[in-house]
């Protein structure tokens, strides 16, 4: 996977990004899997199946999925890290970021 920020980026910055990516785990609300899009290639950038939950949000439809740091992640964040939301294409969808206590 390579990832460039704006003015460039390192080799270095762009593994260690990749190696950094939080794990996603089943939630006890899980009622719908999300697949690759259909063309995906998955040999350029793989994508594997990811457990969610469909809700409602203020009448809207919304998609929950549930991700767990790990100790080096925990690490990180308690030393002043960032959670880092990666959105693939040229614009941001609507989301949330929260911490679920479940």
């Amino acid at each position: 996977m390579q990832i460039t920020a704006p003015g460039g980026s390192s080799p270095e910055r762009a593994a260690t990004t990749r190696k950094n990516t939080m794990n996603k785990h089943q939630h006890h609300t899980n009622n719908a899997v999300l697949g690759a899009l259909k063309d995906w290639d998955q040999a350029q950038l793989p994508c594997d199946a990811l457990p969610i939950t469909r809700i409602d949000v203020e009448g809207m439809p919304a998609l929950v999925s549930y991700w767990k740091p790990s100790e080096n992640e925990l690490t990180m964040l308690a030393a002043g890290g960032s959670v880092a939301l990666t959105v693939l294409g040229v614009t941001m969808p609507s989301v949330m970021l929260a911490v679920d206590p479940l």
